[in-house]
């Protein structure tokens, strides 16, 4: 299955992130579409077991959270017009080196 997103000129000035964020390609919305495909899946199985449920509501809960980190996103940037410092300060870090590292 694929998702295909792309640009949408809004023709305003802002971030790049932000331009992400209004052309629904940045890391929340991805999550969200995620989540979404998740759920369907889940509902779509012919068991409806716990897991089922676990799976559909867990999807749910991290979707809601995403949607709350995008007004949070809206509002400070329309209020700094800055990114949010989790978002301007984000480095990619490389997790097998951590692990290697830790005894």
């Amino acid at each position: 299955n694929f998702l295909v997103k792309g640009y949408r000129e809004e023709g305003t000035i802002t971030t790049p992130f932000d331009m992400c964020v209004m052309n629904g390609i940045d890391r929340l919305h991805l999550v969200q579409d995620i989540c979404d495909i998740v759920s369907d899946d889940a509902t779509k199985t012919d068991c409806t077991t716990d897991l089922d449920a676990s799976i559909r509501w867990s999807a749910a809960h991290v979707r809601q959270e995403m949607h709350e980190r995008l007004s949070q996103h809206k509002r400070y940037i329309q209020e700094h017009g800055i990114d949010m410092p989790e978002i301007s300060g984000w480095e990619w870090s490389d997790t097998k080196k951590q692990t290697e590292k830790s005894p």
